[in-house]
């Protein structure tokens, strides 16, 4: 078929620059999970980024596609994530990212889903208690599954799909026999999405022994 056609069908359907940026915007976090890169490396610095040094990125955003605020830190720390939230909305990108969802509570819950958040993925690392907890150490299974839910109630209460939701499950010789049950928690927790990921930095014996994949 002729390339003219195509340009026809996508010539009002511009493609945005980049399609994904991923920010930091907090090194601080309430967890010790033993697959940290700081686990090896105590004396990285804990911090957020200010509002203005953000808000010197946001004119690039519009051509952003999506944007992934997340790094080694916990997002959710962040005093301003609310507004930097809707700040990306407003330069037109899609907005999220994944968390430990240790310090949600209802009001919080409440306040990403007004905000507008395209999507939020949940960080674990098991499908039951005894894994999960001895690897997220300082994270709760059931607490974190009670505010996925929460999630779920609120999206319904204020009658919208958003945030999409999704489970970020890190793949280690300990857990990678618990796949089969991790699909019955997520549709259980009413949640489509798994993304399988594995450890991208190595920095202490434990890490070794535990990853699956070699480069």
């Amino acid at each position: 078929m002729k390339k003219s056609f195509w340009k026809g069908i996508f010539q009002d359907r511009r493609r945005k620059t980049f399609s994904a940026w991923q920010i930091e915007l907090t090194t601080r976090c309430p967890l010790r999970c033993k697959m940290c890169c700081r686990e090896g490396h105590h004396g990285m610095a804990r911090k957020d980024m200010t509002l203005e040094d953000f808000q010197k990125i946001l004119p690039y955003l519009r051509e952003v596609e999506s944007v992934v605020l997340e790094g080694w830190g916990e997002s959710l720390l962040h005093p301003r994530l609310i507004e930097i939230i809707r700040l990306v909305r407003n330069e037109g990108a899609r907005v999220g990212f994944v968390t430990s969802g240790l310090t949600l509570t209802d009001d919080y819950v409440s306040e990403l889903v007004q905000a507008g958040t395209d999507f939020i993925g949940f960080s674990l690392s098991g499908a039951t208690p005894e894994t999960h907890d001895s690897i997220r150490v300082n994270s709760h299974l059931p607490q974190l599954m009670s505010h996925i839910r929460k999630f779920q109630e609120s999206k319904a209460r204020q009658k919208t799909a958003l945030p999409r939701l999704h489970i970020v499950y890190l793949l280690l010789k300990n857990n990678i026999a618990e796949i089969p049950a991790l699909l019955r928690l997520a549709k259980d927790l009413g949640i489509d999405e798994i993304f399988l990921i594995h450890m991208a930095l190595i920095s202490n014996a434990w890490q070794e022994e535990q990853r699956l994949f070699a480069r």
